[in-house]
């Protein structure tokens, strides 16, 4: 086999190597727009496979509809540029070394999690486009790629700092080599239009440039209704003592979904749970346990669609420390907020101020509360985003800040005794609280 030189724009895709990363799991590479980070991942795999003997690589991306969206063609393009094609044999589908045997193939990896756990005899799995993948895809990636030696290398942009790849270096700390390379370190391999985008930007929109071409976290946006700072203070901030009463909030998503208790003093959450494919009884029977152990003086249910038999059942078991929220009814401060789940997220916020959440799942807050946008309505109130909205920009369910969110409309030591007393105003909190006592619930 002839000799070919792989000549790399800097030094720090040494990490490529074994001898830079052995012992090493995983191998994040991560800059801003022309940092060459997949044109030199592409040759190190080329050199990998003319080296090894029967290697064996998947390159991954979270989304793949076709083979015209991976990286096959940058693959196939530094064959041709390194003058290798009489080595390599390319198919539609895959690449092989034909000395050595070993190969690269391509995947999608959303919806394609039994294939995912069919590749734990793989050495090297390249995950492109690293800033979408998802918590569940890393979730099956992670423990099937346990051959001896086997590596996940991740490229990618950053984007947010509460996107699944950065839990990787937390998670896996000593697993873990991570290097940050921008366009200013590689600038002799680029081009003059890109240097001079780049540049354009640099003067027209320091954000943009900062996000784009040096690989900062993007900025929150502008119309995002909880600041990144405020949440990450109150992950930060230590607990303050106080007696004030305990309560809870009950986010409820039943089957294939996630229910989440948030156990709150005051300005300290005290305990949360998590529940996946939950079915209703378990829940009803966990959560009582909770409400004793606890000494819970009000829960707050999400009493719409599913929550609706898990509300009815706790009620029946806890009486009137049970509240269900219907989110949709209006909201108690009408000069302000059109909708109770509007006025419950103003509460939150107000509640960052001073509130304290707990550092293990930091992640959950920070993308549960950061993401939401907010509008004015025709009056000049507060709009929380709609849930369908919200989905939609491809988040999961703001299940943590829901349930938390709900702990806040019952405070025991101010509010919650209006819910109950004085039953001549019954029809009238039904239809204006949202909250529903023993005889409101189902409209009799």
């Amino acid at each position: 086999m002839r000799e070919v030189k792989f000549e790399y724009p800097s030094p720090k895709f040494r990490i490529l190597y074994p001898e830079y990363s052995r012992g090493k799991k995983h191998i994040i590479l991560k800059g801003g727009r022309a940092s060459t980070k997949s044109w030199s991942v592409a040759m190190a795999l080329l050199d990998h496979c003319r080296t090894y003997s029967g290697l064996q690589v998947m390159c991954g991306r979270e989304v793949q509809n076709s083979i015209a969206e991976s990286s096959k063609r940058l693959l196939d393009n530094t064959i041709s540029r390194l003058g290798l094609g009489d080595e390599f044999r390319s198919t539609n589908t895959y690449i092989e070394h034909r000395d050595t045997g070993s190969f690269i193939r391509f995947m999608g990896m959303e919806g394609n999690h039994e294939s995912i756990k069919g590749l734990e005899s793989y050495d090297l799995f390249w995950v492109e486009e690293a800033q979408s993948v998802s918590d569940g895809s890393l979730e099956v990636l992670i423990p099937t790629m346990r051959a001896p030696g086997a590596q996940i290398w991740y490229t990618y942009n950053p984007n947010l700092p509460t996107t699944p790849i950065e839990s990787v270096p937390r998670r896996y700390p000593d697993q873990t080599l991570v290097e940050s390379i921008n366009y200013t370190e590689v600038l002799k391999y680029l081009d003059a239009n890109t240097i001079a985008e780049a540049e354009a930007d640099r003067a027209d929109n320091e954000e943009r440039y900062n996000w784009i071409w040096l690989g900062q976290y993007r900025a929150q946006s502008q119309d995002t209704y909880i600041p990144l700072k405020l949440v990450t203070e109150a992950v930060a901030r230590r607990p303050t003592l106080t007696h004030e009463p305990i309560v809870a909030g009950l986010d409820i998503g039943l089957f294939h979904d996630r229910c989440v208790l948030v156990v709150r003093q005051g300005p300290n959450v005290i305990y949360t749970r998590e529940w996946k494919d939950a079915v209703a009884m378990d829940v009803v029977e966990q959560v009582e346990g909770y409400m004793n152990r606890y000494g819970i003086v009000k829960l707050a249910v999400d009493a719409n669609g599913q929550g609706a038999a898990v509300y009815q059942e706790l009620y029946s078991r806890m009486g009137e420390k049970v509240v269900g929220i219907m989110a949709g009814a209006a909201s108690r401060q009408q000069s302000k907020y059109s909708k109770l789940r509007d006025e419950a997220w103003g509460r939150l916020k107000d509640w960052l101020e001073t509130g304290s959440l707990p550092s293990e799942r930091e992640r959950d807050w920070i993308t549960d509360l950061t993401n939401i946008k907010y509008f004015y309505d025709e009056k000049g109130r507060y709009k929380i985003e709609s849930k369908k909205s919200y989905l939609g920009r491809g988040f999961h369910s703001t299940d943590w800040a829901d349930a938390l969110s709900y702990s806040l409309l019952v405070d025991a030591g101010t509010s919650s005794a209006a819910y109950w007393e004085g039953g001549g105003e019954r029809e009238w909190r039904r239809e204006r609280y949202g909250i529903y006592g023993p005889s409101d619930w189902m409209g009799i």
